[in-house]
């Protein structure tokens, strides 16, 4: 409800005296006149005001965008403040408030890479008397795809040149560096960072990082690195295209918090063991598959020995199979076709990579 502003209570008192000496022994008369304004009171009710601002705003994610608002106000006593809330990251917001005087607010900036959405700016303009008024703007932000690319640098000491796929490190490190200052660490996002081999598409693998206060400067070039690591659990499906000793090129890539990507690449000699066996299951009772990996095409040969080293059968002899993964199955009899005892026996896989032995045992 309306307020009031009471005025103060005037009160005027006018005395007239008359005097009139008539004779010694007259008594002295006084005649008194009170003149009074009675107490007034003004009402004066608050003037109302108003906020106008845009009620839609449609802009993309890297646009710069302004915002407007204005304030009217029919008392000119007033002395207006504007304030906003739900305001994107990275915008400003300013006013040549507190004012009576064309009173506004403006909203300005670059919408960021992660703002996409809506978003509701909730404006409200209000004086000392207690006059208010608010309004709220729909700020519809759309996902702008981006293909730019910040290039970065990377590179590994000289315990992380080699990976030995077969009984090597825990982890495999590098170090990252922005390149041409088109970056600094503190914008990566880190949960974003991948490592790839850079001939293959489509497979990558997440990467650890130590902690910001763990960073360094380890080529001594003045820019600071950040260290991130990948488990050697990856190392089968991350270098399943490698077959022996070579040269992998690999690729390094991340976003910072804006969305915008950044790469690096890095080259390391990865070794593949020539060839890797394995009997499963074991123990068996009697069947398994003797799994073997060649690194190259050619011959592949399976001999079988009891504990005393007596051949006991051939189970394979191929003269021409080709590089990779190759399963072969052992039925748990020996050349003659007869069952096995349960016990350890010997194996020696021979191909035109190598040759190695295991054993394995029977057990029913």
């Amino acid at each position: 409800m309306p307020t009031y502003t009471r005025w103060p209570v005037l009160a005027v008192a006018a005395i007239i005296s008359i005097g009139l000496l008539a004779m010694p022994r007259l008594a002295e008369s006084r005649t008194s006149v009170s003149l009074s304004i009675a107490s007034a009171e003004r009402a004066l009710a608050i003037s109302a005001i108003g906020i106008t601002v845009p009620p839609t705003v449609n802009a993309a994610e890297g646009d710069s965008i302004s915002i407007i608002a204005t304030v009217g106000s029919g008392d000119p006593r007033s002395i207006i403040t504007i304030t906003l809330t739900g305001v994107p990251p990275g915008l400003n917001f300013a006013t040549n408030t507190p004012a009576w005087l064309r009173p506004s607010a403006t909203l300005s900036g670059s919408l960021g890479f992660q703002t996409a959405g809506t978003w509701q700016l909730h404006w409200i303009a209000f004086d000392q008397f207690g006059a208010t008024d608010s309004k709220t703007t729909q700020l519809i932000i759309a996902d702008t795809p981006t293909n730019l690319v910040l290039e970065a640098r990377a590179f590994t000491s000289d315990a992380y040149r080699t990976i030995r796929l077969w009984g090597g490190k825990p982890t495999w490190c590098a170090q990252v560096e922005p390149m041409n200052e088109e970056f600094e660490l503190d914008q990566i996002d880190l949960s974003t960072i991948r490592v790839s081999d850079a001939r293959v598409y489509g497979t990558s693998f997440p990467a650890s990082t130590l902690k910001p206060s763990d960073r360094d400067d380890q080529d001594r070039n003045g820019i600071e690195e950040l260290t991130i690591c990948v488990p050697s659990e990856s190392f089968p499906l991350l270098f399943a295209s490698v077959y022996g000793n070579e040269l992998v090129p690999l690729a390094i890539e991340g976003h910072l918090l804006d969305g915008t990507s950044f790469r690096a690449e890095v080259t390391v000699r990865v070794i593949r063991s020539r060839i890797r066996t394995s009997v499963s299951p074991n123990p068996s009772n009697p069947r398994a598959t003797l799994s073997v990996f060649t690194s190259e095409a050619g011959f592949v040969r399976v001999r079988l020995f009891d504990t005393s080293g007596r051949l006991v059968r051939t189970p394979v002899d191929v003269p021409w199979a080709a590089a990779g993964p190759h399963l072969f199955r052992l039925d748990g009899r020996d050349a003659a076709g007869r069952a096995l005892g349960s016990g350890v026996y010997l194996y020696r896989v021979e191909t035109s990579s190598g040759a190695t032995n295991g054993r394995f045992a029977i057990l029913k």
